[in-house]
């Protein structure tokens, strides 16, 4: 009993101290520095309570009268939160049991939050010594195991936890992906089209040489269909990148079948094509940029054509010379 009393006052406790710590007009600066030291004591002390209470406060599920207040505080507990799992600090209160209470916690209020919220949470859970040992895959099974991949926002989900997937990761998302029906039509050149493109992706990446089958069949069509004979551009180059991206990562785990597939003439035609249609653009692409670096008005999006435009030419080029780039560094 005395557990849980304690754990309600230490939690409640957090939620006045952070109160204090943010309102700059009822407290003056001293006050509110005292709030933020008693704070670092109470996480010594009540550790997993002032997590709870940083959670809920970071919830979309709390009802507020002032938005403002509400973000200025999720901004303070993703700040504490944030510290609190990176801090060396604070290692050894990190048990499997409260990392497995933490991801439930937060597995909780994903679908409730906008995309830079739920991106703050994801790098936060990256964090955690059991995602680090295992490269990010606990961030794919806290997600999946909750939400299908049945619209937009999850789609988004999925690719922003991606960028937290490391190197050696490996996890099966074609269950996820047929259960969700999304391999049975064509890509397109929509923004669900550039979403979808960069799930298959992250599955090529995350893919053993055992389930990356169906995947090799699946983005060596959907190039192939994507792609004319007739050097014209295809409608979305990001999308086309991260199928060529795709095809590189099934090329490290089934090196003998995309051998195979790369001496179909079709294939060759049509990469040929694609080579000589970025080309055409390469130079405008290009000059633009200059442009904006003289005039100091150079935008990431700049960037990141003159990047796709690369890899596409680099990649495409590699298929159509038979061979595809097997380091990874591109994908």
């Amino acid at each position: 009993m005395m557990d849980k009393k304690w754990e309600y006052l230490s939690c409640e406790g957090s939620d006045i101290l952070m109160q204090v710590m943010l309102d700059k007009e009822a407290f003056p600066e001293p006050a509110r520095r005292a709030a933020a030291t008693a704070l670092d004591a109470l996480v010594s002390t009540a550790f997993k309570s002032v997590i709870k209470k940083l959670v809920h406060w970071i919830s979309d599920e709390r009802e507020d009268d002032d938005p403002e207040q509400l973000q200025r505080e999720r901004q303070l507990a993703v700040t504490r939160l944030t510290r609190m799992v990176t801090s060396a600090t604070y290692r050894a209160h990190w048990t499997e049991e409260l990392q497995s209470e933490v991801l439930d916690l937060i597995q909780r209020v994903l679908g409730t939050v906008d995309a830079r919220e739920f991106t703050q949470l994801v790098r936060i859970v990256s964090h955690l010594p059991i995602c680090k040992e295992r490269h990010g895959v606990p961030l794919l099974e806290l997600f999946l195991s909750k939400y299908d991949l049945n619209s937009e926002r999850h789609l988004e989900s999925v690719t922003i936890i991606g960028r937290y997937v490391k190197e050696g990761a490996e996890f099966d998302l074609l269950p996820y992906l047929e259960k969700s029906k999304l391999l049975a039509k064509p890509l397109g050149s929509d923004a669900h089209a550039v979403l979808l493109s960069r799930l298959v992706l992250l599955a090529t990446r995350v893919a053993t040489s055992d389930n990356a089958e169906l995947l090799f069949e699946y983005v060596f069509g959907q190039l192939s269909a994507l792609v004319g004979t007739d050097e014209a551009l295809p409608d979305n180059l990001s999308v086309v990148e991260a199928l060529l991206l795709a095809a590189t990562n099934i090329a490290r785990k089934k090196p003998a079948e995309v051998l195979h597939k790369l001496h179909e003439d079709a294939l060759n035609v049509k990469m040929v094509s694609l080579v000589k249609a970025v080309e055409k653009v390469e130079p405008e692409a290009i000059f633009a940029v200059k442009k904006h670096v003289i005039s100091h008005e150079v935008k990431h999006v700049d960037r990141e054509v003159l990047a796709t435009i690369h890899n596409i030419k680099l990649l495409a080029g590699a298929i159509s010379s038979k061979h595809l780039p097997m380091d990874g560094r591109c994908a």
